[in-house]
C-alpha cells in the first residue's frame, strides 16, 4: 500500500540493493496469488514513538485463513489473535536475532509449522463473519 513513509522506506531498502520490492495495493484476487507463494508470513510490528500500536491485524487473519505459519511481534491487538506456540509465534519488538531464529524455526520444524497451521484454521473460524453475526444475534436475542 501506501503510507507518509512509503519514500522513507523506499531508500532504505534501496541501500539494501534490489532484494526488497514495494507492490503497492493488491486486490484480494492478487494478495490469494501471493499467499500462496510464500511459505511463512512475517509482521515485525512496531510500537511508535506516540505509543501507537498494531491494531487487531486482519493481515494476519489473511495469512492464516490463506494457509500460512505467522510469525509476528508481540505488540498491540495482535496478541489478541496470536497465542505464542499454539497458533504462531511471537517474537519481541526489534529483536531482529530471534525473529530470523523464530521464522526458521517454523521453515524447517515440520511437526511444529503443522501444529500452528491446524491451530491457526480454529483461529480463522472463529473470526469468520459467520461466527461473529451469530455471536451477535444470540448476544440480540439474550437482550431482548
Amino acid at each position: 500500500g501506501k503510507g507518509p513513509l512509503e519514500k522513507e522506506l523506499k531508500d532504505q531498502a534501496k541501500e539494501q540493493g534490489d532484494t526488497i520490492k514495494f507492490l503497492g495495493a493488491k486486490t484480494h484476487e492478487e494478495l490469494r496469488t501471493i499467499y500462496a507463494s510464500a511459505d511463512v508470513f512475517v509482521a515485525p510490528s512496531v510500537t511508535a514513538k506516540d505509543g501507537d500500536q498494531e491494531g487487531f491485524g486482519l493481515v494476519i487473519l489473511e495469512a492464516m485463513a490463506s494457509g500460512l505459519p505467522v510469525v509476528a511481534s508481540n505488540s498491540g491487538g495482535i496478541t489478541e489473535i496470536i497465542k505464542d506456540g499454539n497458533n504462531g509465534l511471537l517474537v519481541p519488538e526489534k529483536d531482529v536475532k530471534i525473529l530470523s531464529e523464530k521464522i526458521n524455526e517454523i521453515l524447517y520444524n515440520t511437526q511444529l509449522k503443522q501444529m500452528i497451521l491446524k491451530n491457526s484454521k480454529q483461529t480463522v473460524q472463529k473470526y469468520d463473519y459467520k461466527t461473529i453475526a451469530k455471536n451477535y444475534k444470540d448476544i440480540i436475542e439474550k437482550v431482548i
